[in-house]
């Protein structure tokens, strides 16, 4: 069985529709389906599968594809492991002659890469070089049985231990760079990212390593070293202990700071305790917390800037569907700033039954707001106010806003006419400046020039358009093929995506082989995939007729027909009287 038989049998055997509701909840709508993005939040469906040409389409954030750029997409895999990963779910073998992409054998060997590095911090964690990485262990209370359950280690204090082990190990310098293990210098030369740190590796749902944080033992550098992003790690989309956490049983996570924080949890008996991953929450780790959790309680530092990456979180969590509550650890100790501290002082058991009585996120931000003003004062009163508007704006459920406004006015004083108008009208403007904005963008053109795919787009529209309505017609219409070329060849495109998408249908074509989605998906990039999902998805509702077709077609030649401003300039004064004439002579015969 060659890749093609094995693709046609792959794209039976999983029907978009079943492998994408094993992700999302969809509804029919029509004769498509319909649900909330996975990769973006929203609030209102703009997610759409297409059975008929199996393919889906985000209205939304512009993702598209076949099941393999779905799976692609979902689970962070290049071409190749979306297949094996489609293979594992049908039964169906891959064809032995398949050969991976190079972007999957350099993912193969980063992982292979970062296990090896893995063993090699935590081997180092119990040579004589860790004994202060294990004392300073101990001093934070880590057992001996949580630093094995996490693969805790150690980085000697040294500019090539870890350099010089993987080389021994039959790694290149270009792939330890490639995973972030090494650093180049200026001088050209290769040295450790990490030194004397104790290592937190970060493993992702499939059990490898995808990269390493780093903890100071000394006051050189940063606190905290997290690996850069590559091609098997991204901050945004990974939480440090996860792996562990989903398995807990719960519907529940607790989200935290820093590692020490969710390791230290753990050991307190909180085996649902996550963390990012040396950066800020962001919405992609929040779609992620949504698979695994119907509730997050949030346990970041009591600090400013923890308050602040608080209010943050929260948002991001309202916005994916995921109930959130504060963990309130300093209420009475202002000295305590973070679980750890929590925890070795007052111990587990007090800290899990203060985890209990977290406080909803609503009443979190209500409480902070009251305390931050002092409501004898008319003008702080105001502020308090106008702050509890901004909030109330962000509640989505009716009831539980109308219960807050209750509350905020038998506090206040203040009707709960005006708190219900006040808020409705926020509401409102705030959907006016989306839609304004969107409106803005459409009218400057910002979307169309600010497209990498296709950059000529822009300055060609209408033919581009053309281009893409024919490509459109020509994926429904497959027996058009000698229709069309005898109309029109691929360097009558303007732009060079539609060229190179209009050839390959056309090149296909003439084998006999196959132009649906699963066709392209080898030899399409995903955002190009995405751009021709869009093509089909927004034209789905038009009758795909041959009058259509030709209109296309003559907008296309005309404009092919027309002097570009580059092209005019460099004629002489004699062609350009002789090429106006002609213009005119054809325009009256029309």
């Amino acid at each position: 069985m060659n890749l093609d038989d094995f693709l046609n049998r792959l794209k039976y055997a999983c029907d978009i529709e079943d492998v994408v509701s094993s992700y999302v909840t969809l509804k029919r709508a029509g004769r498509h389906k319909s649900g909330l993005c996975p990769f973006h939040l929203e609030k209102t469906p703009s997610f759409v599968v297409y059975p008929d040409t199996q393919s889906f389409f985000c209205f939304g954030c512009g993702v598209g594809g076949d099941v393999i750029s779905f799976v692609m997409k979902h689970e962070n895999l290049d071409y190749m492991e979306a297949l094996r990963f489609l293979s594992a779910r049908s039964g169906i073998p891959m064809p032995e002659d398949s050969r991976d992409s190079g972007m999957a054998e350099i993912k193969k060997r980063i992982y292979e890469a970062n296990k090896k590095a893995a063993r090699f911090f935590y081997k180092q964690l119990g040579e004589d070089c860790g004994r202060y990485a294990r004392k300073y262990a101990a001093g934070r209370g880590l057992t001996p049985e949580t630093v094995r359950k996490f693969g805790i280690g150690y980085a000697p204090d040294g500019w090539d231990g870890l350099k010089d082990h993987m080389l021994s190990e039959k790694f290149t310098l270009e792939e330890l760079a490639a995973a972030d293990l090494i650093v180049r210098g200026k001088n050209g030369g290769y040295y450790d990212r990490f030194r004397n740190r104790l290592i937190f590796p970060i493993i992702d749902l499939r059990g490898n390593v995808i990269a390493f944080s780093g903890r100071a033992l000394d006051d050189k550098g940063a606190k905290y070293l997290n690996s850069s992003d590559t091609p098997v790690f991204k901050k945004s989309h990974n939480l440090f202990a996860l792996n562990f956490a989903k398995s807990a049983g719960s519907r529940r996570l607790v989200l935290a700071e820093g590692n020490m924080d969710a390791v230290s949890m753990w050991q307190a008996g909180v085996t649902e305790a996550i963390a990012a991953c040396g950066t800020a929450f962001t919405a992609e780790q929040a779609k992620l917390v949504s698979r695994y959790a119907d509730s997050v309680v949030i346990a970041y530092d009591s600090d400013i800037a923890g308050q602040k990456a608080t209010e943050r979180a929260t948002s991001l969590l309202s916005q994916a569907g995921v109930e959130a509550s504060v963990l309130i650890l300093n209420a009475d100790d202002p000295d305590i700033k973070d679980p750890d501290d929590y925890i070795r002082k007052y111990g587990a058991l007090r800290f899990r039954d203060c985890l209990e009585k977290s406080k909803p996120v609503q009443s979190y931000k209500f409480s902070t707001l009251k305390n931050k003003y002092d409501l004898s004062l008319p003008e702080e009163k105001i502020k308090y106010i106008h702050g509890c508007v901004e909030a109330l704006a962000e509640i989505y459920d009716d009831i539980e806003r109308d219960v807050y406004i209750s509350n905020i006015a038998a506090d206040t004083g203040i009707s709960k006419e005006v708190l219900q108008n006040s808020t409705s009208d926020l509401i409102k403007k705030r959907a006016k400046g989306r839609k304004q904005k969107q409106w803005r963008d459409t009218l400057s053109g910002r979307e169309i020039y600010g497209d990498r795919l296709n950059p000529s787009k822009a300055d060609n529209l209408k033919a581009s358009m053309s281009e893409e309505g024919i490509i459109w017609f020509i994926l429904g219409n497959p027996d058009y093929r000698e229709y069309i070329l005898s109309k029109i060849k691929s360097e009558d495109f303007v732009s060079e995506w539609s060229k190179r998408v209009f050839f390959l249908i056309m090149d296909k074509l003439k084998d006999n082989r196959a132009i649906d989605f699963t066709a392209f998906s080898s030899e399409l990039s995903p955002e190009e995939m995405s751009r021709l999902a869009g093509i089909m998805a927004k034209k789905t509702e038009f009758s795909n007729t041959k009058k259509q077709l030709d209109d296309y077609i003559d907008v296309l030649l005309s404009n092919k027909n027309k002097k570009g401003d580059t092209e005019l300039e460099q004629m002489s004064p004699e062609d350009i009287k002789n090429y106006m004439i002609n213009k005119r002579k054809k325009q009256g015969e029309q």
